[in-house]
């Protein structure tokens, strides 16, 4: 079994823990019936955030409208998630079920500091969390970093994937030296 086949078995088996966290942030915020609504999904990708949450499209009536019956996915990191203590990923958890659950009392995302103005604040206070933006999770082990070089030997570049896609897409990057195109060495892997 592969490494990231064993990740998504630890996953799934945490969405049970998931699942009452989001069921704890609802009830505390007096909308206990929102948390059947929450959708959960992990993703491998994800090495920066160690969740998101976003309101479904609703397909049956054509858009976001409140024509029907709002739904939300929240998205967690199966590698953050991983590396996370009980505490960390109780509060990530939270964190993006008080995002739904301001979005469903107020009808409308919270605009105000990119979605953690003081309404959500308040909605977090309620589940007894200090708000906070940005977890400290350790991202270790998560990059996978890219080796490319200067043509005329002047570095070595280590990039991200994000980075590295750019330039197979065409984006191109240069040595910050001698402003030689760089190259790809073949060489990935989180331990370069």
């Amino acid at each position: 079994m592969t490494t990231r086949a064993n990740a998504m078995g630890n996953a799934i088996v945490a969405d049970k823990e998931v699942r009452e966290w989001i069921e704890f942030a609802c009830e505390c915020n007096g909308c206990p019936a929102l948390a059947e609504l929450i959708d959960i999904k992990w993703s491998n990708r994800m090495t920066r955030a160690m969740g998101k949450i976003g309101r479904q499209r609703n397909r049956t009536f054509g858009g976001y409208g409140d024509s029907g019956p709002r739904r939300w996915t929240m998205t967690l990191s199966v590698g953050l998630f991983g590396n996370a203590g009980s505490e960390e990923r109780q509060e990530t958890i939270v964190h993006e079920a008080c995002h739904a659950i301001d979005d469903y009392i107020n009808a409308g995302w919270c605009r105000e500091e990119g979605g953690h103005g003081e309404p959500w604040r308040k909605i977090m206070r309620k589940c007894g969390i200090e708000p906070a933006r940005y977890h400290k999770v350790s991202r270790a082990g998560l990059v996978m970093k890219h080796e490319y070089t200067c043509p005329n030997g002047c570095a070595v570049f280590k990039l991200s994937s994000r980075m590295h896609n750019s330039i197979r897409r065409g984006r191109g990057r240069h040595c910050t030296k001698c402003k030689g195109g760089i190259t790809y060495t073949g060489r990935s892997g989180k331990g370069i």
